[in-house]
């Protein structure tokens, strides 16, 4: 299911951050390979470092897109859970009268 999703999906590793597994959605979204992915911090990828937010992102060619993204805890009542799934979604369409420069 996460594989089909239309949106960006994957699972983050709290303890560094790095990702564990990317949809073909988040893929697209980003502008990489899941491998590649799979060796970065989220932080390093994200508009701003935060769990969630709304911001502009460049992507490895140069163009530039609205990232909506949410990072949450998979089992918020177990305060030692180290996956946090993540949502993203390109809201370009929404922002097209906003310059993305």
């Amino acid at each position: 299911m996460l594989q089909q999703a239309r949106i960006g999906m994957g699972v983050i590793r709290g303890d560094n951050g790095h990702i564990i597994s990317a949809n073909p959605a988040l893929c697209g979204l980003l502008g990489r390979t899941e491998p590649f992915l799979q060796t970065c911090d989220w932080r390093r990828l994200w508009p701003a470092a935060e769990t969630s937010g709304t911001g502009i992102l460049e992507r490895p060619d140069h163009t530039r897109i609205w990232l909506h993204y949410a990072i949450s805890p998979l089992f918020p009542e177990d305060p030692q859970s180290n996956l946090l799934p993540l949502q993203a979604e390109n809201l370009s369409d929404q922002h097209r009268g906003e310059a993305l420069t």
